[in-house]
């Protein structure tokens, strides 16, 4: 049975384009089923089987006397595309939420993929897998808002909690002179390393930093400026990825306490009225091979991790949210929150590619260029886990033909069109060899927000974006004489498809702060006003920090993890 919702995203002020997510039938669920688990109750409910899900799902069943129940609209993938690093610079679509815009006239009809994982595992099986984590002042940030214990040094011990770091071979660290520092790592599920196997050119990129007196710090953790070697989420003895399932769920899936139910969409979170409070006592959820409802009842708590997107959407859904927009779309308000939706925030890209003559054999494009080359890299990988298959990082096309041309298509649509109006036109031709600049706007310049805009009370939820500032950033710095002064021309730009709207960090939208500031949860992560309702998810993040969000949230899961055993009494 599929269902549809629909969405509006919208740069504020300026625009509006809508999408849509479609899920259609997939494999039966897994573990338990959606029979089986109807009309039972469990001590905790987790929303959502991604990441934070995952992590708080394992801790909580680390008492046999606690059970938890994790439902997951999406399913367990164990195919190669999210276990060979290499794959990691595909875009996995099949374990995505199929979310495009449609064509945007704002910006120049582009139409944009919204990545959002719909798999077990969430985002961490889709990702990049790059494992980096903000500046001390990102997090002390959060902190400054009233959130007692979530600055650096409350967070740092779960940053190290989560992994644990395995170096890349000697020969490549002594050819690539990489650096790291392993305090800055623990002994946790999720294994990170650097890839033994590096592309030649890597080294020029870092001489070129260097000449122009880039810091180079030893180690990325605490305080990353400058240029300096990140790992990514690969295990080391086996590289292949290492994402949220294989860490947290695969290992205690045996516990008879925890249950993991696919296949299944929450579509309502239930509550009582007890003198006053308001009290979450369960959820109504839809099964996705057969379009039937059910509920399911908590002892204890209800956890939302549905993500950046979509847990502001399902408490809209339920009745928490802002009185009016509620009220607009005929749904019973439960809680009057004006927070709900609002402070949304992500990092939007800026890119720039060039055409290359002179890169080294092999480089990134060599996989997708030379056809001998990929095959023997493959039959490598095949053989000993090695070579480029081995290694996430870099900008190498898809190997499948049809992927390739869809992503080729892509960039045609997005880059066809001058960035500015003194440049020329690029085009994208599959076997040439390029590099790319991504800047990413990884500041807070504005927010933006979410509501629903509804046909029926199943329906779905619009996002605006705050970008007007964006020309103004520093990001935006070409060559003199080619700087834009001209606010017209550079808001040209924006319309040709300079930046697009979303980089997959969806955040923001549950915020963790002082309710009249216009905080959802507290710094424990309740929810205002509501009893027996927590939030896991990156949209408790009030101030979205300058880096990938993996490491942020595998350790913001941890920290909650704990604050709800210490509340349970453990």
């Amino acid at each position: 049975m599929a269902y549809l919702l629909k969405f509006v995203l919208a740069l504020q002020g300026l625009s509006v384009f809508s999408f849509v997510i479609a899920a259609t039938d997939g494999e039966q669920p897994r573990d338990v089923n959606f029979i089986e688990a109807q009309n039972q109750t469990y001590d905790y409910i987790i929303v959502g089987g991604g990441l934070s899900g995952l992590v708080v799902a394992n801790r909580l069943s680390e008492d046999p006397s606690k059970s938890v129940l994790v439902i997951e609209n999406g399913y367990i993938d164990d195919g190669p595309a999210t276990s060979i690093p290499y794959m990691a610079t595909i875009l996995n679509v099949a374990d995505m939420y199929n979310i495009f815009s449609a064509p945007e006239p704002y910006l120049n009809n582009l139409s944009v993929r919204v990545a959002v994982g719909n798999v077990v595992g969430g985002g961490s099986v889709v990702n990049g897998m790059f494992w980096d984590r903000g500046s001390n002042a990102d997090y002390d940030a959060w902190e400054t808002l009233g959130n007692k214990g979530w600055g650096w040094a409350g967070l740092a011990p779960y940053f190290k909690k989560t992994n644990t770091f395995t170096p890349p071979s000697e020969s490549t660290t002594k050819e690539y002179n990489i650096t790291y520092d392993k305090s800055a790592y623990g002994n946790g599920p999720v294994q990170v390393t650097i890839p033994s196997f590096q592309d030649p050119d890597i080294k020029n990129i870092f001489d070129a930093f260097k000449a122009e007196n880039i810091s180079n710090p030893q180690e990325g953790y605490a305080d990353p400026i400058g240029v300096f070697w990140g790992p990514n989420d690969i295990d080391n003895a086996t590289a292949t990825r290492c994402h949220a399932r294989v860490a947290f769920y695969d290992p205690v899936q045996s516990r008879p306490n925890l249950r993991l139910l696919t296949g299944t969409r929450v579509n309502q979170i239930l509550f009582e009225n007890i003198q006053g409070d308001i009290i979450a006592n369960g959820i109504q959820m839809v099964s996705r091979v057969n379009g039937s409802i059910a509920k399911v009842h908590a002892n204890r708590e209800v956890i939302l991790a549905a993500c950046g997107v979509f847990t502001p959407h399902l408490l809209m859904l339920s009745g928490i949210g802002p009185k009016g927009v509620l009220e607009a779309a005929n749904i019973t308000v439960v809680k009057d929150s004006p927070g709900v939706g609002s402070n949304f925030q992500d990092h939007p890209p800026l890119s720039m590619s060039f055409n290359l003559s002179n890169m080294a054999f092999p480089n990134s494009q060599s996989l997708n260029s030379n056809a001998s080359f990929n095959a023997s890299a493959a039959a490598q990988y095949a053989k000993d886990h090695t070579g480029p298959w081995s290694a996430g990082r870099g900008s190498a096309n898809p190997i499948d033909k049809e992927i390739l041309s869809e992503l080729v298509r892509y960039n045609r649509r997005r880059w066809s069109s001058p960035l500015l109006s003194h440049y020329n036109p690029v085009e994208i031709t599959p076997g040439a060899n390029y590099t790319t600049d991504d800047e990413i706007i990884e500041g807070a310049l504005k927010k933006g927000a979410l509501s629903p805009t509804f046909a029926h009370p199943s329906g779905g939820c619009a996002m605006y974006h705050g970008s007007p500032s964006l020309p103004n950033s520093p990001t935006q710095r070409p060559p003199e004489p080619h700087r834009q002064r001209n606010p017209l021309r550079a808001e040209g730009a924006l319309k040709k498809g300079a930046l697009s709207p979303t980089f997959a960090h969806p955040s923001g939208g549950c915020a963790m702060m002082p309710e009249e500031l216009g905080g959802v949860v507290d710094d424990e992560l309740r929810v205002y006003g509501a009893r027996g309702l927590r939030i896991v998810d990156a949209s408790i993040i009030p101030l979205i920090p300058a880096t990938h969000l993996q490491a942020t949230m595998y350790a913001v899961a941890e920290k909650a993890a704990d604050i709800i055993k210490a509340r349970a009494a453990y």
